[in-house]
Parts: C-alpha cells; structure tokens; sequence
C-alpha cells in the first residue's frame, strides 16, 4: 500500500493517493502558510455554500421528484456533492476545535471526503454542461 508522511502520523492513501510530486513541509513557514490559508479559505466557504444550498432548495420539493433517468442521476450527483461538501466541512472544523467524534482517523476522512466531493463536482458539472 502507498503511504505518505503527513507530519508524524502516516497516511495510508491506498488508490487515491497519486501524486505527481511531494507536498512540501519544509521550510515550516510554507507549511504553515499553506494550512493557514486552507483552514481559512474552508471556514470563509462555509457561508458560500450555505448561501448555495438556501437558493436551491425549492428545487428540492419539486414534482415529480424524478422526471427521467437523466434527472434521477442529477439528483443521485447532488446527494453526492453536497454529501461530500458537508462532511467535508464537518470534518474540518471539528478538526480545528480538536473534537474528535468521527469514527476512524481526521486525514483518511478528510481525504476520502474530497474525493467523494470532486467525484460529485465532476458527474454534476458533466450532466449539466448541456444546460450551460
């Protein structure tokens, strides 16, 4: 299995864990600089999304809930796009208050949870590029 080092605990990455190049963590002040504006960038995101979700939600309770196989699957991406962003979210600031209540270890979570989130991204953006 693939492992990489993140800090002092490793991660087992399993098929997911391509990368082209390694993460760099040193000099520190790149490290931290990286987070700081990860953990920044995902609480201001939080309000986005929130917006996001608020204006499509009369979109939810519209009849018939399934029109055609191809709206069946829209709505299959969109369970797991915003599936992944809000576990994604939770995750994360749960992490930030050190409040481990989710089963399994923080960064095999976290980067399962960003997989789930770009694989519903990528479907959502695929069936409504039409649309565009």
């Amino acid at each position: 299995m693939h492992t990489r080092t993140v800090g002092s605990t490793t991660l087992a990455l399993g098929l997911l864990g391509f990368y082209l190049f390694s993460w760099p963590t040193h000099p520190v002040w790149l490290y931290r600089l990286n987070q700081g504006v990860h953990v920044t960038l995902g609480l201001a995101l939080v309000s986005v999304v929130l917006f996001k979700l608020w204006s499509v939600l009369p979109k939810l309770f519209e009849w018939p809930p399934l029109r055609s196989p191809a709206h069946a699957l829209e709505r299959l991406s969109l369970f797991v796009l915003v599936g992944g962003v809000v576990f994604e979210f939770a995750t994360g600031i749960l992490n930030i208050q050190t409040w481990y209540k989710f089963p399994g270890s923080f960064y095999p979570l976290h980067f399962s949870g960003a997989w789930v989130f770009i694989a519903g991204f990528v479907v959502h953006v695929a069936l409504k590029l039409p649309a565009m």
